[in-house]
């Protein structure tokens, strides 16, 4: 699809669809049936499998023929960092924000604490959504300055 009708619209609708699944995932309650946050899932592999393909036609487009190697070396690089990163940051902002509601240090799942998970989890979830629409809205700014 990004060869017909260029890259930056499915990156833009990509990263949005994976923003809106991941803030419906987040701020589902703890009690959500299994179906439900499956379906939430799918939303966001909808949107990532929207996005990945026109991302790396993107980057790869923007380089010359001799920096095609390295462009996709950095394009992996870049990928599994956000993957690393991203559980990483994740489980900082659940923790942390579970810790902030609780008034003391909260460094895994307390007994009885749902409430308070499921509010951790929809703040980093949030964050995260966040994050996507930004990435949205810098491709649609990239994609101006390129024309």
């Amino acid at each position: 699809m990004s060869d017909r009708i260029g890259s930056a619209l499915p990156c833009c609708v990509g990263l949005v669809i994976y923003a809106v699944g991941i803030a419906c995932t987040g701020y589902l309650p703890t009690t959500a049936p299994l179906a439900v946050i499956v379906g939430g899932m799918l939303v966001m592999a909808v949107g990532t499998g929207l996005f990945q393909s026109p991302n790396n036609s993107l980057v790869m487009g923007s380089v010359g023929r001799e920096h095609l190697g390295f462009a996709g070396s950095v394009v992996s690089l870049v990928r599994y960092l956000g993957i690393s990163v991203g559980v990483t940051g994740g489980t900082a902002l659940l923790y942390g924000h579970m810790s902030a509601l609780a008034g003391r240090p909260i460094a895994s799942y307390a007994q009885g604490g749902a409430e308070l998970f499921g509010q951790g989890f929809a703040f980093a979830f949030s964050v995260f959504a966040a994050l996507s629409l930004a990435g949205a809205v810098l491709t649609v700014l990239a994609a101006r300055v390129g024309k």
